[in-house]
């Protein structure tokens, strides 16, 4: 990753991570330790194959024990959660650079391209490429982050 890409992501994930933390009401002041801890480790390892058993490892729980920890305090799985922190940066990447739709995939730590434009387009409601197109600018910041309002 480049120092331009880094910086795009470090500013717009910390955008994202407040208006992600207000969508699913979370109360950091209210959360258990292991959660806030899981939080940070999903927020720093997105862009890695990161399977949640490793995060589970590091807080010494079992998978099913932090996604029970997941589900009471944050209201989503810890996978589901991943998911949108990984498309509200590959958003991110899509609106404030150059890279290709490909180069943004392996940037956010996505297995594959057709996966990647299915959850993409679930989530916005466009293909990463409607994004790009100059048209759609104005329609897009409109649509950004429809699937929190589902």
């Amino acid at each position: 990753m480049n120092e331009e890409t880094a910086n795009v992501l470090n500013f717009r994930c910390i955008e994202d991570k407040s208006r992600l933390s207000d969508k699913l009401a979370i109360n950091m002041e209210e959360i258990d330790r292991r959660v806030a801890v899981a939080l940070k480790l999903l927020d720093e390892w997105k862009c890695r194959h990161c399977p949640i058993e490793n995060v589970a490892d590091h807080l010494r729980v079992s998978n099913s024990h932090l996604r029970q920890l997941f589900r009471q305090y944050i209201g989503i799985s810890p996978g589901k959660y991943l998911k949108l922190v990984r498309l509200q940066s590959a958003r991110a990447l899509i609106d404030d650079t150059f890279l290709s739709i490909k180069e943004v995939v392996a940037e956010v730590g996505y297995g594959d391209i057709s996966h990647f434009v299915r959850d993409f387009k679930v989530y916005y409601g466009l293909t990463p490429t409607q994004v790009r197109m100059p048209s759609n600018k104005r329609e897009n910041r409109r649509l950004h982050g429809v699937f929190a309002n589902k």
